[in-house]
C-alpha cells in the first residue's frame, strides 16, 4: 500500500469514469473538497474544488456519458452538486435542496440508467430519501423508507436497478432494491455493524 498524501478529514469517494482511470475525492482540513486523479500512468497533484462540506463527499460517473457528478452536505444541511464534463468543471457548487427537515448524513450517488444520476441521503426522520436527475432536470425528493442509523450505500447491477444498504437501529445491515416497478421491502442481512456499509456490484448478479 502506498500513500497518496493529503490531509483528509473524511472517508474518500472513488469513481472510475473510464478504463484505467480513477478519481478520488476527500474533504480536506479546510472543509473543502479536494481531488486527485489517476490517468492510467500517473497520479495528478491534489487540487481543490472549493465548497464547505460537513461530511464525506460522494461521486459517481453518469452512465453512458463522460460526466462525473460530485455531491456534498453543506453547513445548511442541504446537498450541493458540482459536475465535470470531460475536463471542464461546472462553474460552481449548486444546492439541490434537501428532504423535509434537512439532511442528516453524507450523500451517496449512483447512476441507475444512461444519463441519470440518483442521490440518496438520510433525512431528519431517519428514512432514506432520493432525488434523481434525468437528462435535463431534477425530480422531487422522495422517501425510500427504512430506519437508518448511518449514511446509505448504493450500487447498480444494471440499467434501472439500484441496491441500497444501511445500518439499522439494531446494528444489522438492511437492504432494498429499486426497479421501475418500485422499491422492495427492507430486509435484514444480519451481522452487527458499527459503521455505515459500503457496496459494489462486480457483475449483474453479484454484490459485495
Amino acid at each position: 500500500m502506498s500513500s497518496l498524501g493529503g490531509g483528509t478529514t473524511s472517508s474518500p469517494a472513488v469513481v472510475a469514469p473510464a478504463a484505467k482511470r480513477l478519481d478520488v475525492y476527500v474533504r480536506g482540513a479546510d472543509n473543502a473538497v479536494w481531488q486527485r486523479r489517476y490517468d492510467g500512468v500517473a497520479w495528478s497533484l491534489w487540487s481543490s474544488l472549493g465548497a464547505a462540506t460537513y461530511a464525506s463527499p460522494a461521486a459517481s460517473a453518469r452512465r453512458g456519458t463522460s460526466i462525473v457528478d460530485v455531491f456534498v452536505r453543506g453547513a445548511d444541511n442541504t446537498v450541493y452538486h458540482r459536475y465535470r464534463n470531460g475536463s471542464a468543471w461546472s462553474p460552481g457548487w449548486v444546492s439541490i435542496g434537501a428532504p423535509p427537515g434537512g439532511v442528516t448524513s453524507a450523500p451517496v450517488a449512483v447512476s441507475g440508467a444512461n444519463g441519470r444520476i440518483d442521490v440518496f441521503v438520510r433525512g431528519a426522520d431517519s428514512a432514506i430519501w432520493r432525488r434523481t436527475w434525468t437528462t435535463t432536470t431534477w425530480g422531487p425528493w422522495t422517501s425510500v423508507g427504512g430506519l437508518a442509523t448511518s449514511a446509505p450505500s448504493a450500487t447498480s447491477r444494471g440499467t434501472d436497478s439500484i441496491d441500497l444498504f444501511v445500518r439499522g437501529t439494531d446494528g444489522q445491515v438492511y437492504a432494498t432494491t429499486g426497479t421501475p416497478a418500485g422499491w422492495s421491502a427492507w430486509s435484514a442481512l444480519g451481522g452487527f455493524t458499527v459503521s455505515a456499509p459500503a457496496a459494489a456490484a462486480s457483475s449483474a448478479n453479484r454484490i459485495d
